[in-house]
């Protein structure tokens, strides 16, 4: 092994991991590793010789779906409503999208985007949309990710708008 070392490759890419024995690698896994190649290679650079010490390790990493923010919605009075829930694909994918609505107390499996026509003023501004996204794990765990949208008709939009131009 004299002028060699050990280092570990990412997808074709040094990862500036070198020893000369033995040669460990610790790394906080993350979900953008999923599907990620590592392999420990021996490199003699003086004689441009590599040689793999074993076969390739690819990671498969479960994550849960994510969200991507909740947010506001502003609509006019009898206007149709039409909300989508934004999220991040979890690994494995999701399973099942509910939306939870403010004037229902059961929870329902809609389609995606979920659709209100007429949209009447709710009884109790804003009104909360929530979807949940799930995914189950490869071990069984079910996994969720909460996604709310804030519902304001249009007279309390305008509300809004003036008492956060009203804010220093």
């Amino acid at each position: 092994m004299k002028g060699g070392s050990l280092i570990w490759i990412r997808d074709g890419e040094d990862t500036n991991r070198h020893s000369l024995n033995p040669l460990k690698y610790y790394k906080e896994v993350k979900m953008e590793d999923n599907n990620a190649t590592y392999q420990c290679v021996f490199r003699n650079v003086g004689i441009h010789f590599n040689w793999a010490c074993k076969k390739n390790i690819t990671f498969k990493v479960q994550y849960p779906p994510l969200s991507k923010g909740n947010r506001q919605v502003c609509i006019k009075e009898g206007d149709n409503l039409n909300l989508t829930c934004s999220y991040k694909e979890g690994n494995p994918p999701i399973q099942d999208l509910i939306w939870h609505l403010p004037f229902n107390e059961n929870t329902t499996s809609i389609l995606n985007p979920l659709l209100i026509e007429n949209k009447q003023e709710g009884r109790n501004n804003p009104e909360i949309y929530t979807c949940s996204v799930f995914n189950t794990l490869f071990n069984g765990e079910q996994t969720y990710v909460l996604v709310n949208i804030s519902v304001f008709t249009y007279r309390k939009c305008q509300v809004l708008e003036v008492l956060q131009d009203s804010i220093p």
